[in-house]
């Protein structure tokens, strides 16, 4: 009857709280963002150097995607790979100390072809032409992140978020507990490792031993943690899309979505002098958490060509349905000064729960202005209802439900609005591409006076011939955001970690026609 109780006490250690944050919201609200919220284009090796752009360009493998109208604009068939390298950096601050962090991994980012269809009608004189059924394979998000953070914190320890969390609960309740090995909360696993202890006159009460009888910090604590996230979302799409009169292109499709999402974090805790004998000198504490799961949507779009150098189209993504699955593991770690005390280590108990995740909305609309046979411009703008999403479970422990989430989810975020624009030049068999994205902030209110907008800038060249096409694209892609790894009551005694995150992605795609 507890197992749910890990999740009530673990998200909001690491999150900040805010006043629009429901009482008893779990912390699911942060993970819905995570698993909608695009920070960088996506995308095709063409689309990509043009700023994720795709509304109107057409006759591409992203078109299954953002909008499969662009499907009737293929004349051929083609089969198209592309192969990317990111380098994700972040350079943090916490306490006045700056750790600099990067890593690099190479990734397929799509795989699908075009099969162009001739079909005709004679219904009012209209004739259906290019016609074309589409596959695609396409990474369509990326949640990876990486940073690490140090420093020396002189007002609090994260032991103090455990005896607050273990307050008002009997001693002999974490006693039963870490005999079993029953663990399924952070206090209790504090508890269990010696972190926090009770008082000898009041057994639901608790103290550290980082704390002298003043309650003050017998020293000043060296804090260290290094937090790692892989995974993304694969799109498989299978989409048509068709001509009226070369004039009109309309089409739909659906999507099959495919998460992965896994984080593992080390954080640390040091006393900076020796402690005395028997006595806590330092504890880690190590989360592995992963999500997994998949859902469907249905797309459908429109472009219009009212003259041959312009079109505007649009589209509309349903949102993804998604039954998703978590697992989370906690091991604590616990060392003492002196030789009487071997280290004392305590795992929770595993916890899993299943839930469904209902993604946003997102509408598209763009234009295109062609420039004869030297290229064209293209802009966009993207509308995704963040403050729609929705959360739930038919899980029934004590109560347990994501009603305050979704209710945090309304009051947090907005309807976020997208910007993305690209310039194809065309010389001969060569093309040269330039482009840029603006993520909007999908937050209410400004939060801890950070700008969380993003934006990425896009380039890249291609070769085009009869038979094939090499397109390569560079993104790079800069924002910031922030990390609280505990919260107190008092917000003057923790500290956050601000994150200057940047990302450098290479893409290079090869397309075959037939």
């Amino acid at each position: 009857m507890k197992k749910l109780t890990a999740f009530s006490l673990i998200f909001p250690i690491f999150s900040v709280i805010y006043a629009q944050i429901e009482p008893r919201a779990v912390g699911y609200y942060n993970d819905a963002l995570i698993f909608a919220q695009n920070t960088m284009p996506m995308g095709t090796a063409r689309t990509q150097a043009l700023g994720g752009t795709g509304v109107t360009m057409g006759a591409d493998l992203y078109s299954c995607i953002l909008n499969p109208a662009g499907l009737g604009l293929a004349k051929r068939g083609q089969v198209t790979l592309g192969l990317g390298m990111n380098n994700f950096g972040a350079s943090t601050d916490y306490i006045s100390k700056t750790i600099e962090d990067s890593y690099s991994f190479l990734k397929l980012n799509h795989f699908g072809w075009i099969s162009p269809l001739t079909t005709s009608t004679e219904n009012s004189g209209n004739s259906l032409s290019s016609g074309s059924i589409a596959v695609s394979i396409t990474r369509s998000n990326n949640y990876q992140k990486r940073f690490e953070y140090e420093g020396i914190n002189t007002r609090s320890t994260m032991a103090d978020r455990f005896s607050f969390l273990a307050d008002g609960i009997h001693a002999r309740v974490f006693e039963n507990e870490a005999a079993t090995g029953e663990i399924y909360d952070l206090a209790s696993l504090a508890y269990a490792t010696f972190v926090i202890n009770p008082y000898v006159n009041d057994s639901t009460s608790y103290y550290t031993e980082f704390r002298d009888i003043n309650d003050n910090l017998v020293a000043p604590i060296r804090q260290r943690e290094s937090y790692r996230v892989r995974g993304g979302e694969t799109m498989i799409n299978i989409s048509y899309g068709s001509s009226i009169n070369d004039k009109f292109y309309w089409g739909a499709g659906f999507g099959i979505g495919s998460i992965r999402y896994k984080l593992s974090s080390i954080y640390e805790e040091n006393l900076t002098r020796q402690a005395t004998v028997n006595e806590l000198q330092s504890f880690s504490l190590t989360n592995q958490r992963s999500v997994t799961g998949g859902g469907v949507n249905f797309n459908f779009g429109f472009i219009y060509r009212p003259v041959e150098m312009f079109r505007i189209g649009g589209s509309v993504q349903s949102p993804t349905a998604y039954l998703l699955t978590e697992i989370d593991d906690n091991e604590m770690t616990a060392t003492f000064a002196g030789s009487s005390f071997q280290p004392a280590t305590a795992r929770m108990v595993q916890s899993q729960l299943d839930y469904n995740f209902v993604s946003p909305w997102r509408l598209n609309t763009g234009i295109l202005v062609q420039f004869k046979k030297f290229g064209f411009f293209t802009a966009e703008a993207e509308w995704v209802t963040y403050g729609g999403m929705n959360l739930s479970t038919d899980v029934d422990v004590q109560g347990f439900s994501l009603d305050a989430d979704n209710r945090t989810i309304k009051n947090l975020y907005k309807t976020a609005l997208n910007l993305r624009a690209g310039l194809e030049g065309r010389t001969g068999i060569f093309r040269g591409r330039l482009g840029v994205a603006y993520f909007q902030d999908p937050y209410k209110i400004k939060l801890d006076d950070l700008n969380r907008n993003i934006m990425s800038y896009t380039g890249g060249i291609g070769i085009f011939s009869k038979n094939s096409a090499i397109d390569l694209a560079v993104t790079y892609t800069a924002y910031r955001s922030i990390y609280t790894p505990y919260t107190l009551p008092n917000p003057d005694f923790y500290y956050s970690a601000e994150s200057k995150n940047s990302m450098l992605a290479i893409l290079l795609g090869l397309t075959l026609f037939f």
